[in-house]
């Protein structure tokens, strides 16, 4: 049933905040230009352009009143409104034609609120609405002003909620066809207490600490994807630069030792390494800034963020799996981290995995408490089967060798200066492997299946069992003889998979399977 007239603040098709022209203008003006900076910092760098100026300054004005003109139009045909009679939001939008989205409440997964820098300089903050079944998100209201985003946050929330019980009142035929005003009154009043019960902000010393400890190796790989991307890019002008076949020659002259080599070797790593510490500070600060944990009575409400000021607010319901880790360095600053895989369509996965760092240990069990819907159990562990260890041996070795074997016919490095990196980098590769095989465990308890990995960055995954939707036993060819399975459970939000299982194993899922269709409890 819908609310009282007076509360429809939303009934009446709307459009986004008169500051959303400027929004959608400067974001379709970067949209459309950003392919053309590296041609244009090209052409003047190389001054190919020199001669044409009057013609490129003729299109980008173009260009400019094009976009301005599309922005406004945009802004125009961007309508929304909640339709109070039937619980559907509706969003009406398009230029040269219209697209009318129309989403049942039911189906509404998250709605979350985001800035980014050009939202914060205007003034204004977005509102994405996900649902479920789809592989984007349905809605983005990109220019809203924040108390007004907030309000239609809470009134879609409210929506549901009131949508699902009423349904589930009326499917018991608790209630009459037609309800009085009372009922809604104290079903209204049911949702506004939520009163917070406490919350938990994330400083700038615990952020750089974060930044510190986090995974250097993904701060290397974003420094080479960055060389390479720019290498590419101007690469013509760099094989023709004159100081840059300079600085070949001289490297190619003065460094032809074996110690040299390795000299200037372990220098670029320990400036790569430096570098990529500082990529992760960066990246750290951009994600995460200002992070603020509040948690209320029934829902857990997160905001972080520089580049993208983004709030959530969660249920337990939506959660589906819960990953805690943490590596030696965090773990000694009481810095740990949560990630959350929030309900979603398979192409949605990744982007509905809710990560939250820098967290004590006392409040990410506060919050696991408040995720899970009885308490955590120990369990019994089991390992992979040895053969999974012995065929990764196999596999690093024949690779090194098969290395060597290929250099000696082609001739690319030095004999020594290949030994000096293939046999180091053979021996760590070996010793991850055994860490990997010993640190990687699966547990079934009565209420859970629990999963741990990792050999710096030690995680433990949890599934309740309620929210699994179905268990995979897959048993490959060539492990047939030694009857060993991989055993996937799937969830809304994703799969947790862990290999080379003896095949009794199985047994135990026969009562998993019946604890999980005898279970009561809503997996969403």
């Amino acid at each position: 049933m819908p609310k009282k007239e007076q509360n429809k603040l939303f009934a009446i098709p709307q459009n986004q905040n008169k500051l959303g022209i400027l929004f959608v203008f400067l974001y379709s003006l970067y949209k459309f230009t950003r392919g053309l900076i590296a041609i244009f910092l090209y052409s003047a760098l190389t001054q190919k352009l020199s001669n044409y100026w009057f013609y490129v300054t003729l299109g980008l004005s173009l260009l400019f009143l094009i976009v301005l003109v599309f922005s406004y139009l945009s802004y125009k045909n961007f309508k929304f409104h909640i339709d109070y009679k039937n619980y559907r939001f509706v969003l009406k939008q398009g230029v040269f034609s219209t697209n009318t989205l129309d989403i049942s409440l039911q189906r509404i997964q998250q709605v979350y609120v985001k800035r980014s820098i050009i939202h914060r300089i205007i003034g204004v903050c977005s509102l994405v609405v996900e649902s479920a079944g789809s592989s984007d998100k349905e809605i983005e209201i990109k220019a809203l002003s924040e108390d007004k985003a907030l309000a239609l946050q809470q009134e879609l929330l409210a929506l549901k909620a009131e949508e699902s019980s009423v349904n589930k009142e009326l499917s018991n035929d608790l209630l009459k066809e037609d309800l009085n005003e009372n009922d809604f009154e104290q079903a209204e009043d049911s949702l506004l207490k939520n009163n917070v019960e406490w919350t938990y902000k994330l400083g700038l010393k615990k952020l750089l600490l974060l930044g510190l400890t986090s995974n250097y190796f993904r701060g290397l790989g974003l420094i080479i994807v960055f060389i390479s991307t720019v290498y590419g890019q101007f690469s013509q002008f760099v094989d023709d630069n004159a100081y840059w076949k300079g600085a070949e020659e001289y490297l190619e002259k003065e460094y032809t030792s074996v110690f040299e080599i390795t000299l200037v070797l372990v220098l670029s790593f320990f400036i790569l390494f430096g570098l990529s510490i500082l990529v992760s500070i960066i990246e750290t600060i951009l994600k995460y800034f200002e992070l603020k944990i509040t948690k209320k009575k029934e829902s857990l409400e997160v905001e972080m963020g520089l580049k993208t000021n983004t709030k959530w607010s969660l249920n337990p319901n939506r959660v589906q799996i819960v990953t805690h880790s943490s590596n030696p360095l965090q773990s000694r600053f009481d810095l740990h981290r949560l990630q959350l895989a929030l309900i979603g369509s398979d192409d949605q996965v990744k982007k509905n995995s809710l990560i939250i760092p820098g967290l004590t240990l006392n409040k990410l069990l506060q919050i696991q408490n408040f995720l899970f819907s009885v308490k955590l159990e120990k369990g019994e562990f089991v390992r992979m089967n040895p053969i999974w260890l012995v065929k990764r041996l196999v596999i690093i070795s024949l690779l090194t060798g098969g290395a060597f074997f290929l250099n000696y016919f082609v001739g690319w490095f030095r004999i020594e200066l290949l030994a000096l990196i293939l046999i180091p980098v053979g021996f760590i590769l070996l010793i991850l492997q055994i860490f990997i095989f010993q640190r990687s465990k699966l547990a079934i308890t009565p209420n859970f299946i629990i999963k741990s990995e990792g050999v710096w960055f030690k995680k433990r995954k949890y599934i309740e069992l309620f929210k699994i939707q179905a268990i995979s036993v897959h048993e490959p060819i060539f492990l047939r003889k030694r009857e060993l399975v991989h055993i996937t459970f799937h969830t809304a939000a994703g799969d947790l998979r862990f290999n080379y299982l003896p095949k009794s194993y199985c047994a135990q899922l026969n009562y998993l399977l019946y604890r999980v269709e005898s279970s009561q409890q809503a997996w969403m």
